[in-house]
Parts: C-alpha cells; structure tokens; sequence
C-alpha cells in the first residue's frame, strides 16, 4: 500500500502530514506547561506527549490520573492511554491519525481540563492518601 502511495504522490504530503502531527504535540505539551497542576514529560521530538496531573497535597496523584484516563476514555469525545513508569500513572497523547487537527486537540486539552475538575470537585474517595 505504502509503495503505490509514494510512487503516485512522492514523500512531500507524508512529511507535511508528519510535520503537522508533530506540531500539534508540540501545541498540546505547551498549553500543559502552562496550565497549573501538569506535570509533562520532556518535548515531544515525534508525536507523543507524556504527562499527568498533580492534584494538591493530600491526593493521591496515581489513582487520580488512573481515574482521570478512566473518565476521558469513557466519554468517548478523544482517546489517550496511559503507561507506568516507575511506579507512577501518566498520560500519553498520541496525536497520529490523519484525522487529527488543531480542533480535535483542542478539544482534548478541553476535556482534560472538564474530567480534572469534575474529580476535584466529586471525588473525594480519591483525596485518601497522600502522593508518595
């Protein structure tokens, strides 16, 4: 599939479509940096951005995240995954299909910021233990 694409279109539309995917991750990990409460990962050099949230003292920072993807994949509007990493829950946005633009990434950081506020105001089963 690959071969017919390059043959009929060369490689310029493959790299202006990459080009574009790793600007939106650079766009998303930005509006995060500035956002209180993120803890982000290095920049993104491809199209993957690591991060979650701090939430305040007295939170416990992985079941938060854990809940925050639980609710994001849930409603259905984007879809992120998470990993562990020593022991800590983070966020990955993956900003990849072709069908993916500054709207829809923005629409991410908007649900983001909507399910964060929304544990922070109705979880209190989260606020158990501190964050080691």
């Amino acid at each position: 599939r690959m071969w017919l694409s390059l043959q009929l279109f060369g490689v310029r539309p493959f790299r202006a479509a990459l080009e574009e995917k790793i600007q939106l991750a650079r766009y998303f990990y930005d509006t995060l940096v500035q956002q209180p409460g993120y803890e982000v990962g290095l920049p993104p050099a491809l199209s993957i951005v690591l991060f979650r949230y701090r939430p305040a003292e007295g939170w416990d920072a992985d079941a938060f995240n854990q809940a925050l993807i639980q609710r994001v994949q849930q409603g259905g509007a984007v879809f992120m995954s998470f990993t562990s990493i020593d022991g800590h829950c983070y966020l990955r946005a993956a900003i990849l299909s072709f069908r993916t633009h500054k709207e829809e990434v923005d629409l991410a950081l908007r649900t983001l910021d909507q399910e964060v506020h929304a544990l922070l105001t109705g979880a209190t089963d989260l606020a158990t233990q501190k964050d080691a």
